[in-house]
């Protein structure tokens, strides 16, 4: 009997160490294979203050939790500059925690910032459409640049457009809006070569 209850007590913990990662709970998790290795990837959020940090890499950005905890997190240049945020307050950071499966890494970007119920920032809503995007692993398009060294016109579009590349895909924000509009002017041009 007692055997099972230590038993008991050894899987919930392990369940719960697995529920929980050093960025909070992960939900919505998903693996994608055959990236630059195979990662699970979640969303995260956490409240917490930014802190006054002598990280030199603007990528980055150090977050105080209500536990004390000091966490790196990336910080996506679209974003407001950390400094630009009140250190004596606390904001909701909501995370994409990334994990590798075959790889031992995991990290934290910050994708959306919100001070109260007001946005600061949100990453995951199309700047051109005003709407929710999804993530999806990015569509390449080979030996075809319409581009031609423009800016595209739908860069949520999450198609990639490949002259000569490493092969590697990434895992993007996807606008379908841009995804069609996008889609829609490959095909015109295509047809008029």
């Amino acid at each position: 009997m007692r055997f099972a209850s230590i038993m008991v007590l050894a899987v919930s913990t392990a369940l719960i160490g697995c529920a929980s990662s050093h960025f909070g709970k992960r939900y919505d998790v998903k693996e994608y294979g055959g990236l630059s290795g195979d990662i699970t990837e979640g969303f995260s959020t956490i409240r917490a203050s930014v802190r006054e940090s002598n990280i030199t890499d603007p990528a980055s950005a150090e977050l105080r939790t209500r536990y004390g905890r000091n966490l790196i997190v990336r910080w996506d240049q679209e974003l407001p500059p950390i400094r630009s945020l009140d250190p004596e307050k606390v904001y909701t950071f909501d995370l994409i925690a990334v994990k590798g499966v075959k790889k031992r890494f995991s990290h934290a970007s910050v994708y959306r910032v919100k001070d109260d119920e007001d946005t600061v920032a949100d990453l995951s809503k199309c700047a051109r459409h005003r709407r929710q995007m999804h993530r999806e692993v990015e569509d390449w398009i080979d030996g075809y640049d319409f581009t031609q060294g423009r800016v595209r016109a739908y860069p949520n579009s999450g198609i990639f457009h490949s002259v000569c590349g490493s092969g590697i895909r990434h895992v993007v924000w996807v606008c379908e809006t841009c995804r069609l509009a996008e889609q829609k002017q490959i095909d015109r041009l295509s047809a008029n070569r």
